[in-house]
């Protein structure tokens, strides 16, 4: 419960994220462990409703974080998360961060005080936002919103490398 996945998705939005961020695994989009076989995660495409709970079986082949959590910070995310549910999906944000992204130059400030005080997410900067929520701060530099799933990718196989790998 509370640990991030790696998801690799396909089709048009799955390659647009791949060219724009760049990652070095594929990763596309980012999912938080509810418990169970549930997860948080956005829904794609122009599926309405935001930030979703779903069966975690879904995402296939996921590689998982081994952060290690206490009992009370994986709570404070699952719950986070599930409070989140129905969250609108930050279009305007993330078409900015992509574009900063693709042509290589840094995330205005303008930019960054819209992300932190929008009402809107995407994936990676949730995911981010709910692990700063429990003393983790992963991404100082982007201020956790300006954070794109490729940016997971070494923070989640440090994690697995350093503990083993189990979820």
């Amino acid at each position: 419960m509370g640990q991030v996945g790696l998801v690799r998705t396909s089709g048009f939005w799955g390659n647009l994220i791949r060219i724009v961020t760049r990652p070095n695994h594929g990763t596309t989009h980012i999912v938080i462990h509810l418990g169970g076989n549930l997860v948080a995660t956005f829904a794609a495409g122009a599926e309405p409703g935001g930030l979703r709970i779903r069966d975690a079986r879904h995402y296939k082949g996921t590689i998982w974080s081994t952060f290690p959590l206490t009992v009370e910070q994986r709570r404070t995310i699952a719950a986070y998360m599930t409070r989140e549910e129905g969250r609108p999906y930050d279009y305007f944000g993330d078409f900015c961060v992509g574009m900063c992204r693709l042509l290589g130059t840094r995330i205005p400030n303008w930019l960054i005080r819209y992300l932190e005080r929008d009402n809107r997410w995407q994936c990676a900067s949730i995911a981010a936002v709910a692990y700063r929520r429990v003393g983790f701060n992963f991404f100082p530099d982007a201020a956790n919103v300006a954070v794109v799933p490729a940016d997971w990718e070494p923070v989640v196989l440090a994690s697995r490398t350093s503990l083993g790998g189990a979820r």
